[in-house]
Order: C-alpha cells, then sequence, then structure tokens
C-alpha cells in the first residue's frame, strides 16, 4: 500500500514528458539496461527520466553525446529498469529540480 502511494506521488511531482523514444532494440545486464532506438519526438538527454530508471549514456556513431534530437538513432545506457514498453515507444521525462525523490 505504502509502495503504491509512493509511486503515486512520484509521477505527481515528475515534469512533463521531453521526449519519446521508439524501441528496436532492448537488453538487460544487471542492473542496468540498453535501449536501440529512435528519438521519435523531443528530446533525450542524459539525466532524463526514462521508465524506473535514469539515462547515464546516450551514443550515436560510436561516439558519446549529450542530448539526442527528434529523428536520430541512438543508443540509450539506463541505470535501472525500463518496465513495461507500450506499442514500441518509451516515454522520457525531465528531471526535477527539488524534488524529494
Amino acid at each position: 500500500m505504502l509502495k503504491a502511494v509512493l509511486r503515486r506521488l512520484k509521477k505527481k511531482f515528475r515534469s512533463n514528458s521531453i521526449g519519446v523514444i521508439k524501441v528496436e532494440k532492448r537488453i538487460r545486464a544487471k542492473n542496468m539496461e540498453a535501449i536501440l532506438g529512435k528519438v521519435e519526438k523531443g528530446v533525450v538527454r542524459v539525466g532524463a527520466i526514462v521508465g524506473k530508471g535514469r539515462v547515464v549514456l546516450i551514443k550515436k556513431h560510436r561516439g558519446e553525446i549529450e542530448f539526442a534530437m527528434s529523428g536520430e538513432e541512438i543508443f540509450v545506457v539506463i541505470k535501472g529498469t525500463v518496465g513495461k514498453i507500450k506499442d514500441g515507444k518509451v516515454e522520457v521525462f525531465g528531471p526535477k529540480r527539488n524534488s524529494i525523490f
């Protein structure tokens, strides 16, 4: 019960969606996940929240980048888990600066 309440509060305190990634392939390893996909709309940046994890690394053409704009093919490493993928797409949220979570 307490976990459910905390989960709802976390969703409430998150900022609005900043982007969407269309997932082509998903790889899991220990406490991290990696997504190979294309940014469909918006921006994906290091530190953004994806599912229940945080973006740690973004690669494009074998080079590390800080953010990716819409239309770019990217490889994203996430610390944590993405959770369920709906319709092959994952929503990206910007981190709240003053959040207690």
